[in-house]
């Protein structure tokens, strides 16, 4: 088994060191003439940037309840039966940005991803968090598969990039930005 985490931590360095490397245009950013659509960026509204930025935590335990007497009603065994236990077949190791939530952007249902996310969706094996959900996942979970989802436009990896001290941060970024020297 020892053998099996290695060529793996090996993998998911070479993946994340991959990533990095790239440059492409981002998927996220929207395609449009400055000046001509109601974007924060364009009409230089703070409101319009809170209102995007989600609601406040009443709102957000709100809409939490809303949620969940939805699915209730639609599946009153959902909760009990989802409660039982978990047996993901994938183990997601992502970026803790806020637009790409794992569950989301493959339309998977709780329970199907076991996700580790961090700044910069890395993977390094000097980091106890993750080593332990690596672990949990493929020892006691049986994942079958482990991706590294990487996105385009990531502010972990510009801030690599650049070269201002980042406080504790600078600690966390030190792999890509010796990655990238």
């Amino acid at each position: 088994m020892f053998a099996f985490r290695v060529l793996l931590l090996v993998a998911l360095v070479a993946a994340v060191q991959a990533f990095v490397s790239s440059s492409p245009k981002s998927a996220f950013s929207v395609q449009h003439k400055a000046g001509t659509c109601a974007c924060p960026s364009c009409t230089g509204s703070k409101t319009a940037l809170f209102a995007q930025n989600g609601p406040d935590i009443k709102g957000l335990l709100q809409q939490n309840a809303e949620w969940a007497d939805s699915v209730t009603a639609a599946d009153p065994t959902y909760f009990p039966e989802l409660a039982t236990g978990q047996a993901p077949r994938y183990l997601w190791i992502g970026c803790s940005d806020s637009r790409v939530p794992a569950e989301l952007i493959t339309k998977s249902d709780p329970g199907h991803l076991f996700v580790h996310r961090n700044i910069a969706n890395q993977a390094c094996t000097t980091d106890t968090s993750f080593l332990s959900v690596l672990e949990y996942a493929v020892d006691y979970l049986g994942v079958e598969d482990i991706i590294v989802c990487g996105h385009y436009e990531c502010g972990g990896v510009k801030a690599a990039s650049g070269s201002d001290l980042l406080g504790d941060l600078e600690n966390w970024l030190i792999h890509i930005r010796n990655t990238l020297a």
